[in-house]
């Protein structure tokens, strides 16, 4: 299945975000591609001074919800597509991914997950540490996720 994209949609939402500094995107269909998303994402963070840690969980969260995709929305012969886009806009840091798995609404999920058990639902529970905000929306047959987190800076002491 392809997803497409109208040049306007990207431009309306860009347009509602605010100036984008950084973005990097692109498509994910095998595991490998899942670490090398998340490599380019941690670069893109280095590059514009975000907090080493939390590049590194970005990163994380990318890879949590892209390997869980691949592993476990796609049961049967469709074929795979996970699509990343990630911006650095002012500051807030956003992750959006698409794919075309079986509906899986992981803020429904995330509600469910048992205190009592800190193990159960680990790359939930990290995406939702992370995240200032986790919206979730399932249509024509494409499950849409977009993290907000808001930017930290390296803090750099001087002499």
């Amino acid at each position: 299945m392809l997803i497409s994209r109208k040049k306007t949609d990207e431009s309306f939402l860009d347009a509602a975000l605010g100036n984008i500094v950084a973005e990097v995107r692109g498509d994910i269909t095998t595991i490998e591609q899942v670490t090398e998303a998340s490599d380019k994402v941690i670069r893109l963070c280095e590059e514009h001074e975000v907090d080493r840690k939390q590049a590194f969980n970005i990163g994380l969260c990318l890879e949590e919800l892209a390997a869980n995709s691949l592993l476990h929305g796609f049961k049967d012969d469709r074929e795979k597509y996970i699509e990343y886009r990630f911006i650095i806009v002012g500051r807030w840091l956003i992750l959006r991914l698409r794919d075309n798995g079986r509906p899986f609404d992981l803020t429904e999920r995330y509600k469910m997950l048992n205190p009592d058990d800190p193990v159960a639902g680990l790359g939930l529970r990290i995406v939702f540490a992370a995240a200032e905000n986790v919206n979730y929306s399932h249509a024509f047959d494409i499950n849409n996720v977009c993290i907000r987190i808001l930017k930290k800076s390296n803090c750099r002491l001087t002499d």
